[in-house]
């Protein structure tokens, strides 16, 4: 039996679409559960995060050829639930303060260069910047978009393995799950962060092409005078509210597939994983 690829990008996308397709019935079932957890406030955002956890472990189980439902029961204590639930809440919390941080920084910055005497550069650029919609403005505001999303993508990158950390025999403290994630991807940084972006730019093709999708659907409605219907614009937020449900939930084991591969890798796992 083949051993696992090499720790690359392409080698751990591959593995880990591999291990998606193979358990595709029993992911998808558990991602439907774990969105439908999503409307119940706090309790069932825990439990959407254990869920979503408990399929990476599923998804390392399978690349070490093993099974152990024994270890289910602790993904899903009271304590488990709130390991996930906080952990999910900083890696957010993180990104929105870089955010913030980095928009105080600028404006700050702009600031000073406003305070330099005979200094209008500044001004007559955001002056113009305002007045223009053009291809420079554009490119502008969407330069500091994917600055911002880079960004977020390398945090998420500290964060990416920690699911997983709860099957190490480190404990459970109320930090245990980001600091041991920290630990874990520190040496391979840029390899999680390449392969995030990756990622998601495989997934962003699956979102776009449902939207098209949708859209094409909605204009053959409106075509057709469905419009002209009492209901017809609840029926089409309904339609996209569930197309982007069904979406995610699709994405979602791939995800947490791709995290399972690359705590394998990054662990050093010399283990074996059958391609059926």
């Amino acid at each position: 039996m083949p051993t696992i690829p090499d720790f690359t990008v392409s080698n751990t996308i591959t593995v880990a679409i591999a291990i998606y397709k193979d358990n595709l019935r029993k992911f998808f079932k558990l991602s439907l559960i774990a969105h439908l957890w999503l409307m119940v406030p706090i309790y069932g955002w825990a439990r959407y995060f254990a869920i979503a956890a408990w399929m990476s472990k599923l998804s390392l189980d399978r690349i070490l050829d093993k099974q152990d439902d024994l270890e289910k029961q602790k993904y899903f204590t009271i304590r488990s639930l709130f390991l996930f639930f906080i952990t999910a809440l900083i890696n957010v919390f993180i990104v929105l303060f870089t955010w913030f941080a980095i928009m105080v920084f600028f404006g700050f910055v702009v600031a000073i260069l406003e305070e330099i005497p005979n200094t209008t550069t500044i001004s007559n650029f955001f002056k113009t910047f305002e007045q223009q919609e053009g291809i420079a403005t554009l490119i502008t505001r969407w330069s500091f978009i994917l600055l911002l999303f880079l960004i977020s993508i390398f945090i998420h990158s500290t964060f990416f393995v920690s699911d997983l950390c709860l099957t190490t025999k480190s404990g459970n403290r109320s930090f245990g799950l980001i600091s041991k994630s920290h630990a874990k991807t520190k040496r391979y940084r840029m390899k999680t962060f390449a392969i995030i972006l990756t990622s998601f730019i495989i997934s962003f093709t699956l979102s776009v092409a449902v939207y098209i999708f949708y859209a094409c659907v909605s204009h053959l409605l409106i075509q057709l005078n469905f419009n002209n219907y009492r209901f017809f614009n609840y029926v089409i937020i309904a339609t996209w509210l569930l197309t982007c449900f069904l979406t995610h939930a699709i994405a979602l084991p791939f995800w947490q597939s791709l995290k399972a591969t690359t705590f394998y890798q990054i662990t050093g796992l010399e283990r074996k994983y059958t391609l059926r």
